[in-house]
């Protein structure tokens, strides 16, 4: 009788660990970031800048990653500091990021700029043009500059966003 009850003490002590890493996990993911860079779903209208990269980075990767935060630092620390331009990076292939590759339809190291509104995403864009203009600091800042002010100024064309359906780089 001593044997059963020290088996039932023991499956009863594995089941309520088993639980508990189990609701860890799952607070952990409630916990995770948001999408959006960590800001606020009532924030009003920012632009979240993800730099997406995975495990096995080129030196490519690392000029793309390098140029990007330099241009964001030298051109747009204003903006930043009102909340206008939320940036962050993740690593696509650690869990709980899955969302940045369904969301972004990434493949490879990406820069992309999404416009939220009231915490909806609103638009997005994956310029693969950053691979091209790696090798030139001064041009991959200037396309990169203008890719953020274009997104900055975007406006739908109505309530239902048409441009965005006609468009590779957004969401359908």
């Amino acid at each position: 009788m001593d044997r059963r009850r020290a088996l039932g003490v023991g499956l009863l002590v594995f089941s309520l660990v088993s639980f508990a890493v189990a609701l860890r996990d799952t607070l952990r993911d409630f916990a995770t970031p948001s999408p959006s860079g960590g800001a606020p779903a009532s924030s009003g209208r920012h632009l979240a800048i993800y730099l997406l990269y995975g495990n096995a980075k080129c030196p490519t990767c690392d000029d793309i990653m390098r140029l990007t935060e330099e241009t964001l630092r030298e051109d747009f620390a204003a903006p930043r500091e009102r909340g206008e331009i939320v940036f962050s990076s993740a690593n696509v292939e650690e869990a709980g990021n899955e969302w940045y590759v369904s969301t972004f339809e990434i493949f490879s190291t990406s820069v992309v700029l999404a416009l939220y509104d009231q915490g909806r995403l609103v638009t997005w864009k994956n310029p693969q043009e950053v691979w091209d203009l790696a090798a030139d600091p001064a041009a991959f800042k200037a396309f990169l500059r203008r890719e953020i002010q274009s997104m900055l100024s975007f406006s739908p064309q109505g309530p239902e966003n048409p441009g965005a359906a006609a468009s590779e780089d957004h969401p359908s």
